[in-house]
């Protein structure tokens, strides 16, 4: 294909110079897009097809040594997404046949008259035009067939497919073919407990919201696999919806780190309540702090509540004759870099008043900023025997 989509180069063959010259010059005043080049023989053809490149080729059937259509097929297998056009006063229904066959664009009869040029003209622009059509879905898919995730296009109510890419096949576990056949068939990828909220999700997408979900597939994989799935609406001038368009990302990786992380938690929590320690890590640049179960248990306050506890919340919770002791010993921590055990005594929300062990350390991110994590150890029973 031309470089230069605001010219069509026309590569115009015929034995008769003095015909192919009053085409050219016809094409070129129908439009001044055409830079028609004429040769008089195949052979010639060939050649500046090799040396240059068209965005279609015009062709005589009848010529010396060989055929319009043995050009065609010589063509086709050099070139085979230049558009061809037979322009011939050869007219038969056998030649047009063979033309067919070997992969003709279109078939044009000369006639008297210089109209003949005019569909000549329109012809050759629309073949361009159609094969750049061609050039652009073939780059497209090419380009959508290089990435891991599926890419997606229904119309708006999901009733017939207009794109999807090969990923489709590796992660849902069935075929594009089905997919083209029954646009639903899709759904049948789906783990049935999840259908529903899928179908759900489809539906809203149709009325113009968009799409992010979570959901498992591949059926042959006894549906281990989960994706993400993305989605916008697509809309007209008048804002009506015409189409969805989305894509979806294989995530199984990340669930599987997730529950991996999950259960270590659940232990580390689980080891915690067990040996009584509660842990807890502070972002001094942000003022927020994230408390484990178990340091909740032992404050005495209600993991249900919202938001979580601040500084100035534990710093409350430290008894009023502590509470100096103990800044002084944040203090400590953040100008020293170095935590200090303490000891100190906390009033939980119900009276009850306990003595913990505090232990940590002081760590700086790579922004700079300092972050504090320790451990809290109720140790009421040590204070209380002393």
């Amino acid at each position: 294909m031309s470089t230069t989509p605001d010219r069509i180069r026309v590569l115009h063959v015929d034995d008769n110079p003095a015909v192919a010259d009053v085409a050219a010059t016809y094409l070129h005043r129908k439009h001044d897009r055409f830079d028609v080049e004429v040769v008089a023989t195949v052979e010639a053809a060939l050649s500046r097809l090799e040396a240059d490149e068209f965005d279609c080729v015009v062709s005589d059937y009848e010529m010396p040594r060989r055929t319009g259509v043995e050009f065609l097929r010589d063509v086709r297998e050099r070139y085979p997404n230049v558009p061809f056009i037979l322009f011939t006063g050869k007219g038969t229904e056998e030649i047009a046949s063979d033309a067919i066959s070997a992969g003709v664009t279109d078939y044009l009869q000369k006639r008297t008259g210089t109209s003949q040029y005019d569909v000549l003209a329109n012809r050759v622009e629309n073949a361009v035009e159609r094969a750049e059509t061609r050039r652009a879905a073939r780059h497209l898919r090419e380009l959508a067939d290089t990435t891991d995730r599926i890419l997606y296009i229904f119309t708006h109510d999901w009733s017939e497919l207009l794109f999807i890419n090969s990923a489709y096949e590796e992660i849902w576990g069935r075929s594009t073919a089905a997919l083209r056949e029954d646009p639903a068939d899709f759904l049948n990828g789906v783990h049935p407990a999840d259908r529903d909220r899928v179908r759900d999700a489809m539906g809203r997408m149709s009325d113009g919201q968009s799409l992010e979900l979570e959901y498992r597939v591949n059926e042959s994989e006894a549906f281990g696999r989960w994706v993400a799935v993305r989605g916008e609406a697509i809309t007209d001038v008048d804002g009506e919806v015409v189409r969805v368009a989305g894509f979806a990302t294989d995530v199984t990786e990340r669930k599987a780190l997730e529950r991996t992380l999950q259960t270590r938690t659940e232990r580390l929590q689980e080891a915690q309540r067990v040996a009584g320690v509660g842990s807890w890590e502070w972002d001094a640049a942000t003022d927020t702090v994230e408390w484990s179960p178990e340091t909740y248990r032992i404050f005495g306050w209600d993991p249900e509540e919202p938001g979580a506890p601040s500084f100035e919340d534990w710093m409350a919770a430290v008894h009023p004759d502590d509470r100096e002791h103990a800044s002084a010993k944040v203090e400590e921590a953040m100008d020293s870099g170095t935590f200090p055990q303490f000891d100190h005594r906390i009033r939980r929300p119900d009276g009850t008043v306990l003595t913990v062990e505090c232990r940590g350390e002081v760590a700086e991110t790579d922004e700079g900023t300092v972050r504090i994590r320790g451990t809290i150890l109720d140790v009421s029973d040590r204070t209380d025997g002393a």
